[in-house]
């Protein structure tokens, strides 16, 4: 964490030189940078940008560094003479591989009487996870199923469904089939649960598909359409071409990573599917994929 302070009466050359030997000096892709830059610019939510802006906006591309502001609430606020002043010069800025470990970045005006309000954000230790998934598509343990009980299981629950021969033979139309079908889904899932343990599995993943890439390039599209509505009239218009860009590229992004994750969900479905497995066994030859009647 680096702090900053800029005095709005000195040269920016020898505060952005500071902070360029800083950022080579660290040698790290984790740190941040926050501080009064007295420097205003769009790009953290100032209606306009002066060449104190440009500058310090230009050095922090240069180090790869993102802004995190919001632009939503100012970060200075005072009353002077009856009127009320704002500004948007406090900046806080991440480098790419903090970006999914920052959240809940805001402007907050109860943590201090002074004329700039505070900013607070939480920084955690590990990346932030949703939509968990299981790393593997099996269920049941068929290596220790008894077979003997589900088969009896299952002969049982056929009767109680009139799930026979003499009924699939008299199907005459795709509904009844497909009823029948989901009928013996079900039959098998329950006969599974009753003589087939489940596999105990401690390994949990995140979305096979998401990556700190992704991640990094989502933010990007979020902080580029929030400068949408901060941009200057004369910078408007290309504020929108690269939001759009960046949109651009992270649905691509998305889809080629969704369609390979896709493809290698698929291979090893077909690899481990539970049901393959008991036919196999029903068939007396484990690899053999061939039904056999059991009714």
């Amino acid at each position: 964490m680096v702090s900053l302070y800029f005095e709005p009466n000195q040269p920016m050359d020898r505060y952005l030189a500071h902070l360029r030997r800083i950022g080579h000096e660290l040698g790290t892709r984790r740190w941040i940078a926050a501080g009064d830059s007295n420097a205003k610019c769009v790009w953290w939510g100032s209606p306009v940008t002066d060449r104190r802006g440009e500058e310090l906006h230009g050095t922090l591309e240069d180090l790869g560094l993102v802004i995190l502001n919001k632009g939503e609430t100012p970060t200075f606020d005072v009353i002077s003479g009856g009127q009320r002043y704002t500004s948007y010069v406090d900046i806080t800025a991440a480098s790419p591989g903090l970006l999914d470990l920052v959240d809940n970045w805001r402007v907050r005006d109860d943590l201090t009487s002074s004329d700039h309000n505070g900013i607070s954000f939480e920084i955690h230790l590990q990346r932030i996870r949703q939509n968990y998934i299981k790393q593997t598509t099996r269920t049941y343990n068929t290596k220790k199923a008894n077979w003997s009980q589900f088969r009896e299981k299952l002969g049982q629950i056929m009767q109680e469904t009139q799930i026979t021969i003499k009924h699939i033979n008299n199907i005459n139309s795709g509904s009844e089939l497909d009823n029948a079908v989901d009928k013996l889904v079900n039959a098998m899932k329950i006969a599974s649960g009753y003589a087939i343990p489940k596999i105990k599995s401690k390994e949990i993943l995140a979305i096979p598909w998401w990556s700190e890439e992704l991640a990094m390039l989502k933010r990007q599209v979020a902080t580029r359409k929030r400068r949408i509505r901060c941009a200057a009239p004369v910078r408007r218009q290309m504020v929108v071409e690269e939001y759009l860009k960046a949109k651009a590229r992270y649905e691509t992004e998305v889809r080629d990573a969704q369609t390979a994750s896709w493809r290698n969900f698929c291979a090893k479905q077909d690899r481990e599917s539970v049901w393959g497995e008991s036919i196999g066994y029903w068939a007396g030859r484990p690899n053999v994929r061939k039904i056999h009647r059991w009714w």
